[in-house]
């Protein structure tokens, strides 16, 4: 398996399994399919290449035997007073990589490159309460949950709580 930072290069490949992951998991993003499948090629080229040029905004994927199986993009929050925070967002894994550590490399590469980035002290994860892996993985790596956002998402007259986690990077450099 190797793990990178995506480029536009990587377009139809990140385009097919962020479909995979909004058909798979409704309720743990906050684009919907459709949305996504309407997109304009040129505004994800340009987030893919925001990916490969920004450090605050990567998109990093897994890739096993040349076909992408995983995602995590994280992005720096712009304004000053709160530049020193990114959110974890768009995290999948394909169901035939799953249980075999491709979450845990990507947040692992995730928090590696995290700790080089200008000015960037802490990481957000917002989680929905269906994503059993991802509640499990983030505990165990660090990050520390704050809150819960009951009947955070609503899909069919279904309602899902949000669960809030933070990483200090910061106490890392010390």
């Amino acid at each position: 398996m190797e793990i990178t930072i995506l480029t536009p290069a990587d377009y139809d490949a990140y385009f097919a399994l962020r479909l995979a992951g909004l058909e798979e998991f409704p309720l743990a993003f906050t684009t919907d399919a459709d949305a996504w499948r309407g997109a304009d090629r040129a505004v994800i080229e340009r987030l893919l290449a925001r990916s490969a040029a920004e450090p605050g905004a990567p998109i990093f994927g897994a890739w096993s035997a040349g076909a992408l199986i995983g995602l995590l993009a994280m992005r720096q929050e712009e304004r000053p007073t709160v530049r020193h925070k990114a959110t974890l967002i768009g995290f999948y894994v394909a169901p035939t990589h799953r249980d075999q550590g491709v979450g845990r490399a990507l947040l692992s590469a995730l928090l590696a490159h995290g700790r080089h980035v200008s000015g960037l002290q802490q990481l957000r994860a917002v989680v929905n309460s269906s994503c059993t892996a991802a509640l499990a993985l983030l505990p165990a790596v660090g990050f520390r949950q704050f809150g819960v956002e009951e009947r955070a998402k609503l899909l069919a007259d279904e309602y899902t709580d949000q669960i809030y986690f933070w990483y200090r990077l910061a106490e890392e450099r010390q």
